[in-house]
């Protein structure tokens, strides 16, 4: 869904941040908590996007943060006029 010109990822929660021991999720309501980053999958990082389980726990979706990248980057590709 885009919402004035930006993506939203439904479903979706994004790693907005890693600050230390604590990771900063931005869900897809728009608020943001922190969570400490043991309890998220090992390989998470900042962009990656998550899917939160019946039971609490969180599951990377890799290929659903590597779509947003694509279109991100075409979206930047587009508004600066550039091939790479």
């Amino acid at each position: 869904m885009r919402i004035g010109g930006i993506i939203k990822m439904q479903n979706y929660i994004s790693v907005d941040r890693i600050e230390g021991e604590y990771a900063v999720l931005e869900y897809p309501d728009g608020h943001i908590s922190p969570i400490k980053r043991d309890l998220l999958p090992e390989n998470v990082k900042e962009g990656s996007l998550l899917t939160q389980n019946p039971d609490g726990s969180f599951a990377l979706d890799e290929a659903a943060a590597e779509k947003r990248r694509k279109e991100l980057h075409e979206k930047a590709k587009n508004l600066f006029g550039r091939n790479s």
